[in-house]
This record gives structure tokens, C-alpha cells and sequence, in this order.
């Protein structure tokens, strides 16, 4: 459905989704090549819009759908499988991870792949003084699996799990003492807000390689 300025922009929920798409489109072929508005690229179905706007795009429908269901509003938002998927190796959920990575909308498999790393979480651990870590890993095809080996040298010391999309990251961001993100816009925005200690990671296979430019921005 179309949708006006104010309504994808607006001073609504799910701000950091919004702010990643703004982004993205300022930065697309059809706003700065074509010379079109934001919203005209999103109405025209042939115009030149990359598949992480679109994705992006996606991903703020399901965020404001959440917003609006009334069984979110009095139950808390506890998501489907397919927008909530968990997987942890304690036995209860870790209240305060102290790292969280994140990788917005669209997939970063060579980040979600090192620091599904025991070698890397032992440097966490105790390098760092770090005891959990929670990986958002958006549409990547690989899924974290090294926490939960029969030998995982960190068990009962090091907590790591794992899901793909919320309807907001606030409450990781805000419980966790350090942020992994990709260059995405919102995400490194939303951080920065929360004044978290932040380690941005471009994905260079992303296309047109966009995530460069919005790093070199919000570094200023």
C-alpha cells in the first residue's frame, strides 16, 4: 500500500527501521542518480531500488504491525517463530548479555560466522571481561552452532543465543555493555543514542556497497 512522508517518517515506533530505510533510499541509484524523491522510488515497482531497501522496507511493515496488534499491547511483545527465534545454551534466558551484535535487516554471514567462534568468545570472556553474548542475525543463512558443542570450553561461563528480527532492539542495546553492528544506519544510530560502546563492521558484499558510505557519515 502507498504511504505518505509522514507516514514512513514519522515520529512513530520503530525508529531505527525507519532511519536504516531513509538511509538506504537517500543513498540508492534512483534518489541520487535519477534525481527522485525517497517515496516516488518506493511507489514505482521498476524503479532502481536495492534489495536491502527493500528488505529494509519489509521490516518496518512488520515492526508497525506489531505496534498495532492489540494482543502485542496487552500480552508484551513476545513475536512468532518466524520473528522471534531464540536459541540459547543455558537453561535460562541471560538477562544482561554483555555483547550484542547485530546485523539489521539484510545478512552478514562472515561476522555471524566469527564470532561464532569459541576462540573469540574465550577472548571475550576472559580478555575482556565480557560473559554472554547475543547475536542478531537477520536474513543469513548461517545460524551460530559452536556454543553448542559437547566441548565448548566456555560452558557456564559464557553465554551466547541467537534470533533473527524484533520488532525493536532497544532493550538488547540497552542491556548490553558493548555493541557489534553492521554499518546499517539505524542500528549505528540507535546505539550511539544509547551511548553504548560500539564496534561498526562494513559488509562489503552488500550491493553497491552502500554500508561504506553511511560508516564514513555517522563517523563524523
Amino acid at each position: 500500500p502507498q504511504q505518505d512522508s509522514a507516514t514512513l517518517f514519522g515520529p512513530k515506533a520503530c525508529t531505527h527501521l525507519k532511519e536504516e530505510l531513509r538511509l538506504c533510499l537517500l543513498l540508492s541509484d534512483c534518489v541520487k542518480r535519477d534525481r527522485r524523491t525517497p517515496l516516488d522510488c518506493l511507489r514505482d515497482p521498476k524503479a532502481d531500488v536495492p534489495a536491502e531497501c527493500q528488505a529494509a522496507r519489509y521490516n518496518l511493515f512488520i515492526c508497525r504491525r506489531e505496534q498495532l496488534d492489540n494482543r502485542n499491547r496487552f500480552r508484551g511483545k513476545k513475536g512468532t517463530d518466524t520473528q522471534q527465534k531464540i536459541k540459547t545454551n543455558n537453561k535460562e534466558p541471560v538477562a544482561m548479555p554483555n555483547v550484542f551484535a547485530t546485523v539489521g535487516t539484510t545478512s552478514f554471514d562472515a561476522l555471524i560466522r566469527r564470532l561464532d567462534s569459541p576462540e573469540l568468545h574465550k577472548i571475550l570472556c576472559d580478555q575482556l571481561g565480557y560473559h554472554g553474548l547475543v547475536m542478531q542475525i537477520g536474513r543469513g543463512d548461517y545460524e551460530p552452532v559452536a556454543h553448542t558443542a559437547r566441548d565448548y570450553p566456555l560452558e557456564g561461563r559464557f553465554s551466547v543465543s541467537y534470533y533473527r528480527f524484533k520488532p525493536s532492539l532497544a532493550a538488547d542495546i540497552a542491556a548490553a555493555g558493548l555493541v557489534i553492528s553492521h554499518a546499517g544506519a539505524g542500528s549505528v544510530l540507535e546505539s550511539l543514542n544509547a551511548g553504548k560502546r560500539l564496534l561498526v563492521v562494513v559488509n562489503d558484499d552488500l550491493m553497491h556497497n552502500h554500508q561504506t558510505e553511511l560508516a564514513h557519515r555517522v563517523a563524523r
